[in-house]
C-alpha cells in the first residue's frame, strides 16, 4: 500500500467490528462497510429519536399533571382562608413552573424548533435562552427532580415533618350535630405522633405501595408467590411494594386478586398514583376504602383517636361501609387521620356529593337543597 492509498477506517455503525476499506475515487470516503449496514444504523438512530420524543412527552405531561395538582392546593388553601398553606403550595408552584418551562424548551428543541422562535415565544432574547436554558443546564435540573421526587418517595414516614394540628389552623370548624373540630392542645396524642407524615399526606405512588404492603403482609404471600401469579420478577414486585415503582393496573389487579382483596378498592388510589382524572361518583366510597387499606385497617376506635376525637365511630364506618356522602370536612378529617391526600379526594366527593343532590326528590324544599348545595361549595 503506498501512501497516496486511503487507509480502512471503522464502520461507522458503533454495533458493526467491521472496517470500511477506501478506494481512490472522487467523491465523499465511504462511511459504512455496506449499504445494508448503513440502513441498519440510520433506521436505529430514527428509532432511537422517537423514543427520546416520546419521552420528553411524557416528563412535560408528568410536570403539566402535578403543577395542576399543586395549584389546586394553592387555590383550594386560599378559599379555605390558610395563608400559610397556600404559600407554601405558591412556592412549589413556582417550581413546577421552571420545571414546566425546562420541559417545554426540551421539546421544542428536540422537535426542530430554531433558537430564535423559542426565544421569541419566551419573550426573552436568544442570547438569555442559550445562556439560563442552554440543553446541559436544562438535563441537570431535569435530573435534580428526579432525584427530588425519588428521595420523597423513598424517605420514610417518621423521617417526615408531622402535620400541623387543627388547632394551628384558625378556629374550630363547626360540624354537623352541634360538634365541632378538636380544641388547641399543646401536645399531640401519643397515636398521631406515631403516624406521622408529611404536611401534604403521603405521596399518591407511597399510598398504593402501603396498601399493597399490607395485603402481601396480610395474605402471608411471598414475594416469589406474588410474582409468579403476576408474571413479573420478585425484584419488581420488591421495587412496587417500596414504592419504588408504580405498577400497571393489570399488575396491581393481580396482586390484589392474588392476596384474595377486592380489586376495586385498589382502582382509585391506581387512578391517583398515575395522574388519571377519576371524578367520578361511583369511585368515593372505593377510594375511603382504600386510604382505610394503605393505613393497614386500623379500627374506627383508633381513626377517631387520630381525629382528635372530630370523628365519631358511628361517621367512620358510614364512610367505610354505607354509600351516604358526608359533609366534606368530616370527609377532610377522616383522611387526615389516615395522612391521605384531601385535594386528591376533594373531586371525588364533590362528583359523589353532586350526584346524590341530582337524586333528591323534586318536590324537596327549594331551602333544603339551596342549604345542601351551599354546604357541598
Amino acid at each position: 500500500m503506498t501512501l497516496k492509498d486511503p487507509l480502512p477506517i471503522r464502520c461507522l455503525n458503533p454495533c458493526c467490528p467491521n472496517t470500511v476499506q477506501q478506494v481512490k475515487k472522487s467523491g465523499r470516503p465511504r462511511q459504512y462497510c455496506s449499504e445494508a449496514c448503513g440502513k441498519a444504523y440510520r433506521k436505529n438512530r430514527e428509532v432511537r429519536s422517537a423514543r427520546v420524543g416520546v419521552d420528553q412527552a411524557a416528563y412535560t405531561r408528568e410536570v403539566a399533571d402535578d403543577l395542576a395538582r399543586q395549584i389546586a392546593t394553592c387555590l383550594e388553601a386560599a378559599r379555605t382562608r390558610d395563608p400559610l398553606t397556600a404559600l407554601r403550595q405558591v412556592v412549589q408552584v413556582e417550581k413546577d413552573f421552571a420545571d414546566l418551562k425546562d420541559a417545554l424548551v426540551q421539546q421544542a428543541r428536540h422537535q426542530g424548533t430554531k433558537s430564535a422562535q423559542i426565544a421569541e415565544a419566551m419573550r426573552i432574547s436568544p442570547y438569555k435562552l442559550s445562556r439560563d436554558m442552554s440543553a446541559i443546564a436544562v438535563s441537570r435540573r431535569r435530573e435534580n427532580r428526579r432525584r427530588a421526587r425519588s428521595s420523597e418517595a423513598a424517605a420514610p414516614l417518621a423521617d417526615r415533618p408531622a402535620p400541623p394540628s387543627a388547632s394551628s389552623q384558625g378556629p374550630a370548624l363547626r360540624l354537623p350535630g352541634g360538634r365541632s373540630s378538636p380544641p388547641t392542645s399543646a401536645d399531640p396524642s401519643p397515636v398521631s405522633s406515631d403516624a406521622s407524615t408529611s404536611a401534604g399526606g403521603a405521596k399518591p405512588m407511597a399510598t398504593l405501595a402501603r396498601a399493597l404492603t399490607h395485603l402481601q403482609r396480610t395474605s402471608d404471600k411471598t414475594l416469589r408467590a406474588l410474582a409468579g401469579e403476576s408474571g413479573v420478577s420478585a425484584s419488581y414486585v420488591s421495587r412496587i411494594l417500596s414504592g419504588g415503582r408504580c405498577p400497571s393496573w393489570k399488575i396491581t389487579r393481580q396482586i390484589a386478586l392474588s392476596c384474595d382483596a377486592d380489586p376495586a378498592a385498589l382502582k382509585p388510589l391506581w387512578d391517583i398514583a398515575r395522574g388519571h382524572t377519576v371524578a367520578q361518583a361511583d369511585t368515593f366510597h372505593a377510594a375511603l376504602r382504600g386510604l382505610h387499606l394503605a393505613a393497614s385497617c386500623p379500627e374506627p376506635e383508633t381513626i377517631r383517636q387520630l381525629s382528635q376525637s372530630a370523628l365519631t365511630v358511628n361517621d367512620i364506618t358510614m364512610m367505610l361501609h354505607g354509600q351516604q356522602v358526608p359533609a366534606w370536612q368530616i370527609v377532610d378529617h377522616f383522611i387526615s387521620a389516615l395522612h391521605g391526600r384531601p385535594e386528591t379526594i376533594r373531586p371525588l366527593w364533590d362528583a359523589a356529593r353532586h350526584a346524590a343532590l341530582a337524586a333528591q326528590p323534586a318536590e324537596a324544599p327549594v331551602s333544603a337543597r339551596v342549604e345542601s348545595l351551599s354546604e357541598a361549595l
